[in-house]
């Protein structure tokens, strides 16, 4: 399409118009400030691409084309930044350009005649990412000037509108020319109207019904009296016997003086009790803080400490560090004492907080966000318009209960009348015996995260829905898992915006976004200044709707700071919204590309880490100047953080000291798995920290020279050799800490998944690689475990290694765990002993299993003097 008109043009708006480049000749006629215009527009719409801008020179690039002598490019720089206006950006670009103009003219011998603007064509942009604007200096000479876009450009549909973007410009240039670049509004009308479209979906959750979560719960409740609501290793309540228990227990919370408004600590193992311990806190009128187990003490009397608990529900004695905590413990192991009254009601209102979920901080605490009863039960609602889920289902409870996945398992099952089937920890670590777990128990609801997910088998029959959300998932793992009786399901969300805001259906062969968001969410794309990005560019992903967490617990200018309140945006959004700190752009259908984040935030194996957090501890240890923690893929394709450090002159770092440091403060999945000196960080031009430029470390770069203990028998071999595999490094000794020189929990798994292949280390469990973490100690381990077994099978006389545990508290599992040790026992030794093809699994021996294992639990476990 080709015009020729006087300045200005009036590009066309359709978008199916723009399927061939879009070029427009102009009548010269020596007016330069005009052509000085349009070039102070291409650069306003080019700067205003990336959410994140900074003050920046622009270099629009004149190449004389068809001209028999060479002529070297002139150069035409723009400054801009947010804060310039129209007017001043338009009186350089004049000034600039009249310069390289005249020296071109000067150098061709050629009065400028006519000039050309091109646009680059939507399906065919240029190679190098460059937008054009081409100046015709008389018939046989052309200057071709260029704009070199870092970025790229927007997606093929989003270039349709640039010409129009840049006439937009143009014309404000004579209309507002004290608007500042940052604030120039320049989209279509047809983009505001789609960008409107793409903001929520036509779903609308249900009103009415319960708005508090305890009472979704008695309307289950209520509704499937008899359905098991709860299977914990062979132990089952229904939800009649769920809720009642759970009234119980708040009754006597109250008693103990948990009023509403309160917050609880819970810092138990998986166990009935965990469960009726969150429901209880919640009918007390009391919001619940969950703790992992796996935290340092440090870190969880921070929590503690920070929401002002009084009560902490466990079931197990509390670990050391606890000793300057004021507040009381309640084991819900020991027997509740007798005492009279029955639950009283509390006035809560929809407002009220729910439960508070401690994530990483950057200021190197952890931070707590407050979800209130409306926005949890507003997700529910709204994933069982999405999910379906119906009383037939038998839903995966996996995740930690401190991480917010683990609401979407609980609440897929309790909102439906499902039943929640709980993982152990050790299964849950092992990928070999996960699969075995799930189809045994039947599950048909299995939300993971992608990490997880590629170190099983798509083996699972009676899976029907398969969730994915934590991290970035690659389409690939995906295509062995969809088919016609599994749906595969790509979730994004933030804590903040409770679990999950966005999803998408995987269709093999179709690109994998994370979606459009839930019905009653709402999700914009804004750039830095909260301005509505063009279609088709990046900007900082943007959740609103009911379901929004009321804030961070007491950090008010945080709260402020990422929980913004919206006046009006040119597409007439009025709301709340939180912004979340990552990057997307929509596709032309609505779907949202995930492109990473804005800041250090990073996710790993499904856990928000802040860097900052990390970083700011690192900083705090004595010899250490500076300190960049990045997150690195290896070899094997596992991802790790790495920590870079500058230190002090005439410093030596002390990396066991360092670690053991780290340790103390941070969740183990915080944990860097190398610590790198360097002499100084490469920078990007802004003077910050290029992480990508980091060097992945070389094995032995940091490690200093030190006596090795090489294996000494068959099964230090077997182990050295599956540990080197993973770390990668020659220098391993079979003395070494496993956490020291680098291990994580997702590491133990692929050590002790590739272990148990062989029929040494059948037995070898996860949890020995936490409680024996050196090779020489589970190898002894292995060892033995092998001659107690070869004891048991000898005699039915009680051998000495079989002696009984003293009975201390320490040892006493909880309640309902020890009721179910005897079939754990047994389902442990079938799993470890069984044949694996033909007759031989109905063998004497494979019967014989049970009562052994039965015999030796009666003899050696320490029954509680009250049983």
């Amino acid at each position: 399409m080709s015009t020729t008109t006087d300045l200005p043009f009036a590009p066309p708006t359709e978008p199916e118009s723009l399927a061939k480049p879009a070029d427009f000749e102009l009548a010269f006629q020596q007016k330069e400030t005009l052509i000085a215009g349009y070039l102070a527009a291409f650069a306003v719409v080019y700067y205003r691409q990336p959410a994140e801008r900074s003050a920046v020179q622009l270099q629009a690039v004149l190449r004389v084309e068809n001209a028999t002598t060479a002529f070297p490019p002139a150069a035409v720089l723009l400054n801009l930044s947010d804060a310039l206006t129209l007017a001043e950006l338009e009186a350089e670009a004049a000034s600039r350009l009249a310069m390289a103009l005249a020296g071109v003219a000067e150098q061709l011998g050629a009065a400028i005649t006519r000039c050309r603007i091109s646009f680059p064509a939507p399906e065919a942009q240029h190679p190098d990412h460059e937008w054009c604007v081409t100046l015709d200096f008389a018939p046989d000479h052309t200057v071709a000037v260029s704009f070199a876009c870092t970025g790229g450009l927007p997606g093929p549909w989003g270039a349709a509108y640039l010409p129009t973007h840049v006439q937009r410009v143009f014309e404000q240039l004579g209309r507002n020319r004290q608007t500042t670049v940052g604030y120039v509004f320049f989209l279509a009308d047809e983009e505001t109207t789609l960008l409107r479209q793409f903001m929520t979906v036509p779903q609308h959750v249900p009103e009415g019904g319960p708005q508090q979560l305890h009472q979704l719960f008695e309307e289950t409740a209520h509704l499937y009296p008899n359905q098991v609501a709860l299977s914990w290793l062979g132990d089952t309540r229904t939800y009649q016997q769920l809720n009642h228990e759970a009234d119980q227990l708040a009754a006597r919370l109250q008693r103990q003086g948990v009023r509403a408004g309160d917050f609880v600590g819970v810092l138990m193992a998986k166990s009935i009790e965990l469960y009726v311990g969150m429901l209880a806190v919640l009918k007390a009128g009391a919001a619940y803080v969950p703790l992992d187990l796996s935290f340092p003490a440090d870190r969880i009397t921070f929590i503690l400490a920070d929401c002002g608990a009084r009560v902490l529900l466990t079931n197990r004695p509390l670990p050391e560090g606890f000793e300057t905590w004021p507040g009381r413990a309640i084991d819900l192991c020991l027997p509740a004492p007798a005492e009279a009254g029955g639950l009283e009601p509390v006035p809560l209102g929809p407002e009220s907080i729910a439960y508070v979920i401690y994530t990483s901080g950057t200021t190197g605490l952890p931070k707590g966000v407050l979800i209130p009863h409306h926005s949890i039960c507003h997700l529910v609602r709204a994933e069982q318009l999405l999910f379906h889920p119906t009383p037939q289902d038998r839903v995966v409870q996996g995740f930690s209960v401190a991480f917010d996945a683990s609401l979407e398992e609980l609440w897929l099952a309790w909102g439906a009348g499902g039943t929640l089937v709980p993982v152990p920890e050790e299964t849950m670590k092992a990928p070999d015996a996960l699969p075995d777990f799930l189809v045994e128990q039947q599950v048909t609801v299995f939300s993971t995260v992608p990490t997880l997910l590629s170190l099983l088998p798509a083996s699972i029959p009676t899976l029907r829905l398969l969730i994915l959300g934590g991290e970035v998932c690659p389409p690939e793992l995906l295509t062995k898992w969809a088919s016609r009786q599994c749906r595969v399901v790509n979730t994004y969300g933030p804590t903040e915006a409770t679990v999950v805001a966005t999803a998408a259906d995987f269709v093999p062969g179709q690109r994998l976004t994370i979606g459009r968001p839930l019905a009653g969410y709402e999700t914009l794309l804004l750039d830095q200044l909260g301005q509505l990005v063009p279609l088709g560019a990046a900007g900082e992903l943007c959740v609103g709707g009911p379901a929004l967490a009321a804030g961070y617990l007491n950090r008010p200018e945080l709260s402020a700071a990422k929980f913004n309140t919206v006046s009006e945006l040119q597409n007439g959004f009025v709301g709340r919204l939180y912004r979340t700190g990552d990057l997307a752009r929509f596709e032309a259908d609505g779907n949202i590309d995930f492109l990473g984040r804005i800041d250090t935030q990073v996710k790993i194996r499904g856990f928000r880490v802040e860097l900052a957090e990390i970083e700011s501890l690192l900083l705090q240890w004595p010899g250490i100047r500076n300190a960049a923690v990045a997150l690195k893929e290896g070899t094997d394709g596992v991802k790790k953080l790495i920590a870079y450090l500058i230190l002090e002159p005439n410093q030596l770092l002390d990396e066991k000291a360092v670690r053991a440091y780290l340790r103390e403060r941070l969740a183990p999945y915080m944990l860097p798995a190398a610590l790198v000196p360097l002499v100084s960080f490469p920078l990007l031009t802004s003077g910050k920290v290029d992480r990508k430029a980091l060097p992945y470390p070389v094995s032995g770069d940091q490690a200093p020279t030190r006596e090795l203990t090489l294996p000494r028998d068959p099964r230090e071999a077997a182990i050295y050799a599956a540990w080197q595999k993973r770390f990668d490094t020659a220098d391993l000794s079979v003395t070494d800490d496993f956490f020291d020189i680098g291990g994580n929990s997702l590491l133990a798994s692929l050590i002790i998944s590739e272990l148990r292949q062989q029929p040494d280390f059948q037995g070898l469990s996860v949890k020995e690689m936490y409680t024996r973490r050196t090779i020489e100690a589970l190898a002894a381990s292995v060892a033995a475990a092998e001659a107690a077994s070869a004891g048991l099978f000898r005699s039915r006389q009680r051998p000495s290694c079989f002696a009984p545990a003293p009975r201390c508290a320490c040892s006493r599992p909880s309640c309902s765990y020890s009721r179910l040790l005897p079939s754990m026992l047994c389902q442990c030794l079938r799993s470890t002993y069984r044949c694996t093809s033909g007759p031989g699994s109905r063998s004497g021996r494979g019967r014989r299993l049970p009562c052994l294992a039965w015999q030796w639990y009666c003899c050696t476990y320490p029954w509680p003097a009250c049983w």
